[in-house]
């Protein structure tokens, strides 16, 4: 085997599965350094309500909070609302944090990575499936290597 094989399934690779890896690798940044940054508001209300999420020594969530809320955006790309509407009604987001600054962090966190991921949708020829791989991927590599 000479050293240059390895260049050889580099080629295989296809250009979704770089943008879905950018993605993840873009995520990941974001997760590691909360809290998360917003670009854009288009809804003053909602910056005030998540505001003490957004401050800068807001800890970020367990690990538990980060998985649910790739659920939750993953639940949004596959349009399974049944499984969305399951998850409100019967008050699972309360189960798993209590009140307060967890509970505003799963809900700022469905809400951001639905809302990014949509925009991935929009200016990339990424499909939805690619990016439930990558919210997959995602949680695989925060299994792997907690920022806690």
């Amino acid at each position: 085997m000479s050293r240059w094989d390895k260049f050889h399934n580099a080629r295989s690779i296809t250009t979704n599965e770089l943008l879905r890896q950018a993605v993840v690798d873009e995520l990941w940044a974001d997760l590691t350094n909360w809290p998360l940054s917003v670009e854009h508001w288009h809804d003053p209300a909602l910056r005030e309500r998540y505001a003490p999420v957004l401050a800068h020594d807001c800890p970020r969530p367990a690990l538990p909070v980060l998985q649910t809320g790739l659920q939750l955006a993953r639940w949004e790309l596959e349009r399974d609302y049944e499984a969305l509407d399951d998850f409100a009604r019967n008050d699972r987001g309360a189960k798993l944090t209590g009140s307060g600054l967890e509970a505003l962090s799963l809900e700022f966190l469905h809400r951001w990575l639905t809302d990014c991921l949509l925009e991935v949708l929009e200016v990339t020829e990424l499909k939805r499936s690619n990016l439930i791989d990558a919210l997959q991927q995602l949680e695989t590599r925060l299994l792997l290597r907690p920022q806690g």
